[in-house]
């Protein structure tokens, strides 16, 4: 399997982020790649908690179906209370490289320092 992105898959990130797009004007086809990889990184990662997590709390509902009122109070609490520790949790182990470009772009686009969140 390529990790070669699709270019359309570029193309519909691009025009829904202005940062990517600034990054696809600014930066060399290889560092937009590596970028666009990060991100997409990202995205996944967090994607996955939204999609696993409702499975779980579905998972024990039935599994748990005399308590279901408890679990199901317990699971919506523990679900917002994931989110956020998956959340702190993404800034360390997913999209490293996006956290770097993001906190560059919002900080004031200074040109010299963007090769040095590619080393």
């Amino acid at each position: 399997m390529s990790k070669q992105p699709a270019p359309r898959a570029i193309a519909l990130a691009v025009a829904h982020s202005e940062p990517l797009a600034f990054a696809q004007k600014a930066l060399e086809p290889e560092q937009f790649l590596r970028l666009f990889l990060s991100y997409r990184q990202l995205f996944r990662f967090i994607l996955f908690y939204l999609v696993a997590s409702p499975l779980l709390i579905l998972l024990l509902c039935v599994l748990f179906v005399d308590d279901l009122e408890f679990i199901a109070t317990l699971c919506m609490n523990g679900f917002v209370l994931g989110l956020i520790l998956w959340v702190i949790l993404s800034r360390f182990v997913a999209g490293k490289l996006w956290h770097r470009y993001s906190i560059w772009y919002r900080s004031g686009l200074c040109m010299e320092e963007l090769p040095q969140i590619f080393k």
